[in-house]
C-alpha cells in the first residue's frame, strides 16, 4: 500500500511538473496573442487522445466488483465505441457553422463540450449518465479534430505550417500516453479528475489567441485581417502582407462561387457523398465490430 501511494504521489508530481513546464513554455515572457494558437491546439488534441484511450484503464475497473458504477460485459463496449459514433455529429456540426461564428469560437464551443463531458464522467454514478458523458465527448472531439488543423494552419507562419499536422498527431498520441499513465497509477475517480485539466488549459489559452484572418476576410473585415497577419508575421509594413491578403481573398471568392455550404456539397456532389458514406460505414463497422472496445 505504501509503495502504491508513493507511486501515485510520484505520478501527481510528474504531471504537475509537466503542466507547469507546458504553461511556462506557452505563457512565457515572450507570449503574444499570435504565438499561442498552435500550442492551444496541441493541448486540446492531447485531450482528444485521452478521450480515445479512456476505455483502456476505465473499463477493467468499471467491470470489477470494486466499481461504484455497475457496468456489465454487454454495456462496456458501448462506453468504448459510442463516442466515436457520435463524432460524426460533431464533424457535421463543425462544417455547418465554422464559417458563421468563426474558427476561434467554434473551437471554444467544442472545447467546452469536451470539458462538460469530463464533468459528466466525473459525476456519473450509473451507466446511462456515464454513457451520456461519452456521447458528449465524442461530439466535442469529432468537431475539434476537424477545426483545430484548419485554424492552426490558417494562423501559423509559412515556415511551420507544413509541420502542424505532425505536431497535432504527436499531441494526440501524447494525450493517449497521459491517460494510460494516469490509469496505471491513479484511482479511477482521480484519473478522471486529472483529465479535466486538459480542456481547461486549452480553453484558457484559446481566450488569449486571435481569430483567423481567413474568417475576418470572409466577413469583409479587412482591417482586422491585415492587423492579425502583420502581427503574426512580425512586420510593420503593410505591403509585406498584402500579397497574402490577395491570395486569401481569391481562395474565398472561389469558394463562394460554389454558392453552396460545405454540408450541402457533401450530399449534393457525388464524389463527396460517396466519401462521406464510406467514412460513415467505416465508423459504424468499427463501433459494432468491437474494434474500439478491444483497442481500449
Amino acid at each position: 500500500m505504501l509503495l502504491r501511494d508513493n507511486t501515485r504521489g510520484n505520478f501527481c508530481r510528474a504531471y504537475v511538473g509537466l503542466t507547469r513546464g507546458l504553461a511556462g513554455h506557452i505563457i512565457g515572457p515572450s507570449w503574444t496573442p499570435y504565438m499561442g494558437p498552435s500550442k492551444m491546439s496541441y493541448i486540446l488534441m492531447m485531450d482528444i487522445g485521452a478521450f480515445m484511450s479512456w476505455a483502456s484503464p476505465a473499463l477493467p475497473y468499471l467491470k470489477s466488483e470494486a466499481s461504484e458504477i455497475p457496468v456489465t460485459v454487454t454495456q462496456a463496449p458501448w462506453l468504448a465505441a459510442v463516442g466515436n459514433l457520435f463524432a460524426i455529429l460533431g464533424i457535421l456540426l463543425c462544417s455547418t457553422i465554422m464559417n458563421k461564428i468563426g474558427r476561434k469560437y467554434i473551437i471554444l464551443l467544442f472545447g467546452l463540450i469536451q470539458l462538460i463531458s469530463w464533468i459528466f464522467i466525473n459525476l456519473a454514478r450509473n451507466f446511462p449518465f456515464l454513457l451520456i458523458g461519452r456521447i458528449i465527448s465524442g461530439i466535442g472531439s469529432g468537431g475539434n479534430r476537424i477545426v483545430l488543423p484548419v485554424y492552426t494552419g490558417e494562423v501559423s507562419g509559412k515556415t511551420i505550417r507544413g509541420r502542424i499536422p505532425n505536431f497535432l498527431k504527436i499531441s494526440s498520441n501524447f494525450g493517449t500516453f497521459i491517460m494510460a499513465s494516469a490509469g496505471a497509477f491513479l484511482p479511477y475517480h482521480t484519473m478522471n479528475l486529472v483529465m479535466v485539466s486538459l480542456p481547461l488549459i486549452g480553453i484558457f489559452l484559446l481566450l488569449l489567441t486571435s481569430e483567423s484572418p481567413y474568417y475576418y476576410l470572409i466577413k469583409r473585415r479587412d482591417k482586422e485581417a491585415i492587423d492579425v497577419l502583420m502581427k503574426m508575421s512580425s512586420v510593420e509594413i503593410l505591403e509585406m502582407v498584402m500579397e497574402d491578403i490577395k491570395r486569401i481573398k481569391i481562395a474565398i471568392e472561389e469558394n463562394e462561387n460554389l454558392e453552396k455550404n460545405s454540408l450541402q456539397e457533401t450530399f449534393s456532389h457525388s464524389g463527396s457523398r460517396k466519401s462521406f458514406i464510406m467514412y460513415a460505414i467505416v465508423q459504424f463497422t468499427y463501433c459494432f465490430s468491437g474494434y474500439f472496445a478491444i483497442r481500449g
